[in-house]
């Protein structure tokens, strides 16, 4: 376990997929004691969910069958990739920053076969924590396709109807629809107030993720009867956003994808897969978003 503190957070992450697992916010200090703490990520419950902020790479969702095609051979993969198991190496370490790694190896050969190095990089700051996730292609002669993207779960304990989203840069409500972590091709229109703000049900969560396909939305906040509680906000411009919960879970979700699942029609072929970035042999890539607690 690390961890990072400053005069208004502390934060532990652990190697293992180089996971965010527990925020708080001091809210106040008397001496050497802190006053008013507040959890902002959720507690870990297997009833509901067993992960707090996986890290997602090198693929966002799931595979039609599970399975991709890559130059004549099938490979395998679990929904949202290997990182999120992976052990990672602390290669550097400050009061107020980390910086983990994972290289390609046998393990993730297996499944992707392709060298690479992942960093992610947690810096605490005066509002609040900043992620950096840094990919870059350790092969010296062939292009890697790849996605990645975060899943922050953040602590909502009230009913689902007392909160909702604020979505700055939304263009125009539109969900794509899920079933069994695929895309069907049909889309929802949201209700909207103000143009930029919905309220949230369970019902809504009933399928899947509330899924937007739309490159100009900055940041995503979550609103607790209307007075804002958190907000993800990018600094790397990011083609896809998630929002998710599980019916009755006290958390919700908000993800920032650089990549999405297969839709039904996917042909299997990594290279065609939708979403997937390619990255020239020898470069790298970096994907930046911060939060922000509110209150």
């Amino acid at each position: 376990m690390h961890s990072l503190r400053n005069s208004l957070h502390s934060v532990n992450i652990s190697a293992k997929g180089a996971q965010l697992l527990n925020w708080t916010c001091h809210s106040a200090r008397n001496g050497t004691k802190w006053n008013q703490e507040k959890s902002v990520l959720w507690v870990v419950d297997d009833a509901y969910w067993n992960r707090v902020a996986p890290i997602l790479f090198p693929i966002v969702g799931r595979l039609k069958d599970d399975r991709y095609f890559h130059n004549g051979d099938t490979f395998e993969m679990k929904q949202h990739g290997f990182a999120r198991d992976a052990e990672f190496e602390c290669i550097e370490q400050s009061e107020n920053s980390v910086l983990f790694q994972l290289n390609s190896n046998q393990a993730t050969l297996d499944a992707f076969p392709f060298s690479f190095t992942l960093q992610i990089r947690y810096t605490l700051n005066g509002g609040g924590l900043t992620v950096e996730q840094t990919v870059t292609n350790t092969d010296h002669s062939s292009t890697m396709p790849f996605s990645i993207g975060a899943h922050p779960g953040f602590h909502t304990p009230l009913e689902t109807e007392k909160y909702s989203i604020q979505i700055d840069g939304l263009e125009e409500p539109v969900r794509h629809l899920i079933e069994n972590g695929i895309y069907t091709g049909e889309m929802e229109m949201l209700e909207t107030h103000s143009g930029n703000r919905i309220d949230l049900c369970d019902a809504l969560f009933e399928s899947d993720a509330i899924v937007f396909k739309q490159a100009g939305i900055s940041s995503i906040c979550i609103l607790e009867d209307n007075i804002p509680l958190v907000k993800l906000y990018v600094e790397t411009e990011t083609p896809y956003w998630g929002v998710w919960k599980k019916p009755g879970a006290p958390f919700l979700c908000l993800e920032p994808w650089w990549g999405i699942a297969d839709h039904a029609n996917a042909s299997g072929v990594l290279t065609e897969k939708e979403g997937m970035m390619h990255l020239n042999a020898g470069a790298s890539q970096t994907f930046t978003y911060k939060m922000e607690y509110l209150q």
